[in-house]
């Protein structure tokens, strides 16, 4: 195989390696049942007087992360520029895993070492599930800081104890939604893995 493959197999594996942390992020993200599911872990309905509400804000948040609803009045201005940081966070990523999904489309079809792809994507999805793993394990908030200095500007995603944001997703929320982002990552990374193995029987 020349180097100019290999190369193309390379980059193109990277980009299915995002594609699926960001598809598992979204999932996570955009997911109510998650968010009630990781309240009643982390006792955050206590926090409030009224679980109803803390359903409400919530499903309120997801809809304006969608774009289907406008955030209720119930956050500080600095709250809410964080939280439209994330709307445009969000909408970024969409866009990108629209695209990269085509490009994969396109592997699929017109592409002679699909198989290829898909296995070292597999591969290399796998080596970040058990690096990010460990690190999660062992200190989480470096890991948290790490993702946020990209995409939001010093001290725009930092929030006393007192406020809502805090009070609905401490740090603990984080960490579950974590654990499930790598989690379903390695199930659609079995998928492609399974693919790479379908493809590879078919180009023979």
């Amino acid at each position: 195989m020349k180097f100019k493959n290999k190369s193309l197999i390379f980059i193109l594996s990277l980009l299915l390696v995002i594609f699926v942390f960001i598809i598992s992020g979204l999932m996570v993200t955009l997911d109510l049942n998650f968010y009630k599911e990781n309240f009643v872990k982390n006792n955050v309905y206590a926090n409030f007087d009224n679980s109803s509400y803390v359903d409400e804000i919530s499903a309120n948040l997801i809809n304006y992360f969608n774009y289907d609803e406008d955030l209720l009045e119930v956050y500080d201005q600095d709250e809410r520029s964080h939280l439209q940081d994330v709307r445009w966070l969000i909408i970024y990523l969409e866009i990108f895993s629209a695209l990269v999904f085509l490009i994969l489309i396109l592997i699929f079809f017109k592409y002679r070492y699909n198989y290829l792809v898909f296995m070292v994507g597999f591969v290399i999805i796998l080596l970040f599930i058990i690096l990010l793993y460990i690190f999660n394990y062992f200190d989480f908030l470096t890991l948290f800081t790490f993702f946020h200095k990209p995409f939001f500007d010093e001290g725009t995603y930092s929030f006393t104890n007192d406020s809502l944001l805090i009070k609905l997703f401490p740090l603990e929320f984080f960490i579950f939604a974590f654990e499930k982002i790598l989690l379903y990552s390695f199930f659609i990374a079995l998928g492609f893995f399974a693919l790479s193995i379908y493809l590879r029987k078919t180009n023979k």
